[in-house]
């Protein structure tokens, strides 16, 4: 099964010429069975995906994509990069409160908690 994260970007690359994609929603970024225990999602959701494939360098996204967050992550990987930091290879998140500029200074994406 396709995960949020990988179905998203592919459907962004194949649709558009752009050289960045940002994705607002849950791109469950798990990277392993014990991240699973850190999502408020019930029982049933608990799915390792195919983020760890990206995480691990198995994977690379397309293009630049930067992750805003969403309520079903594993909130113990993304509080360790709470103002900001690579997830993986070419994906970016934001931050619990951030900003960043991207494409030479075109683009600007804030979050505010």
């Amino acid at each position: 099964m396709q995960s949020t994260l990988t179905s998203a970007v592919s459907k962004h690359v194949t649709t558009t010429k752009s050289i960045s994609s940002s994705y607002a929603g849950t791109s469950k970024a798990v990277r392993n069975h014990s991240d699973l225990l850190c999502m408020s999602v019930p029982q049933k959701y608990r799915q390792l995906g195919d983020f760890w494939r990206y995480y691990t360098g198995e994977k690379t996204a397309p293009v630049l994509t930067i992750v805003i967050g969403g309520n079903h992550e594993a909130s113990n990987y993304f509080w360790e990069l709470y103002h900001g930091g690579w997830l993986a290879p070419n994906i970016y998140f934001l931050g619990h409160a951030g900003c960043v500029q991207a494409i030479m200074n075109a683009c600007r994406m804030i979050t505010v908690p």
